[in-house]
């Protein structure tokens, strides 16, 4: 058998065909690649997603294609069950790595034993690909830690390292696999756990870039309301196999605070406002003082009362 790379990336695909062939090719524009190969798991598209991959040459290409679609958790375990990287990337095909991805990375997971993980910031992008100038504003919501750090908490009150730019090395990625079935919001999970085990580093810097369309999946979880049901199966898990001590009550009453409030903003986003109303209620239910002492939330919950073409128009009027 051939000597294991010693990087696999996956990628993730399902009726991509306009967007699959950007995302390979920065892979293969990847500096200081190191020995790896390339495993994309098509979840049985339906368009040309599957010719636009076998037309690219290249040896370190796998292609696996599911008969049936199963969804993104049972796809990524079927994946990651063949990847033989000592580290491993994971990346959506509607998505791109920065050239200088693995350069920025992959030296951290080697001279850091330690570090189970590395992430960076995302760029927005188009359907075009055109870079709209906006990030995902990583540093900032890191709160100041330390480039190398345990994140646990701070990853229970806010999903904040982008999917895209995940790298870590197998012995992490073991402690967090198989995906258990219907997870499909997998980076959170992996992170989550991930963290429990494993320093986090990150790199101030953007290394790749977030394509923003109609068929995003992360668009998909508030619409259909899937997401909100995965995010606190999530924090129950981890608070059933944690014990934070004297302050885990406490602890769990702000972090399902923070999330609750979280979810309702993104509800009031889509114009769904019996929801957006339900969950910043229910904010305010875990952790009054939390809420109650913060006016742009009381503005918003009243706001959830009436329809959004007048809150805008009072946005507009009132607030300026």
């Amino acid at each position: 058998m051939m000597e294991p790379p010693e990087l696999s990336i996956i990628v993730n695909a399902y009726n991509t065909e306009r967007y699959i062939a950007a995302c390979l090719r920065s892979i293969f524009a990847l500096e200081d690649a190191p020995t790896m190969e390339v495993i994309i798991i098509d979840d049985c598209s339906t368009d040309g997603t599957e010719q636009v991959v076998r037309s690219f040459d290249d040896p370190r290409l796998i292609y696996l294609r599911n008969e049936v679609n199963l969804n993104a958790a049972a796809s990524v375990n079927i994946a990651m069950a063949r990847a033989r990287g000592r580290y491993i990337a994971r990346i959506d095909s509607d998505d791109e790595y920065c050239p200088q991805y693995l350069k920025r990375t992959l030296p951290i997971l080697r001279e850091h034993p330690n570090v189970g993980l590395v992430y960076g910031d995302v760029a927005f992008m188009d359907e075009e690909g055109r870079i709209n100038g906006g990030t995902a504003d990583v540093a900032s919501r890191r709160q100041g830690r330390p480039a190398i750090a345990r994140e646990l908490v701070p990853l229970m009150y806010d999903n904040f390292i982008p999917a895209a730019t995940m790298i870590a090395r197998r012995e992490a990625w073991g402690d967090v696999l198989p995906v258990p079935a219907g997870r499909n919001f997998c980076d959170w999970y992996w992170t989550l756990n991930m963290a429990r085990r494993w320093d986090f580093a990150f790199v101030d810097e953007v290394l790749a870039n977030y394509r923003l369309h109609p068929g995003n999946m992360h668009k998909d979880m508030i619409r259909q309301k899937y997401g909100e049901m995965i995010t606190f199966l999530n924090l129950e898990e981890i608070f059933a196999k944690e014990d934070f001590g004297r302050s885990h009550g406490q602890l769990k009453a702000e972090v399902f605070s923070s999330q609750f409030r979280t979810l309702g903003l993104k509800y009031f986003g889509f114009g769904m406002m019996p929801d957006a109303r339900r969950c910043l209620v229910a904010a305010m239910c875990c952790h009054p003082v939390f809420i109650l002492t913060n006016p742009e939330q009381m503005r918003l919950w009243l706001a959830s009362f009436i329809p959004p073409s007048f809150y805008s128009w009072l946005k507009r009027r009132v607030w300026g």
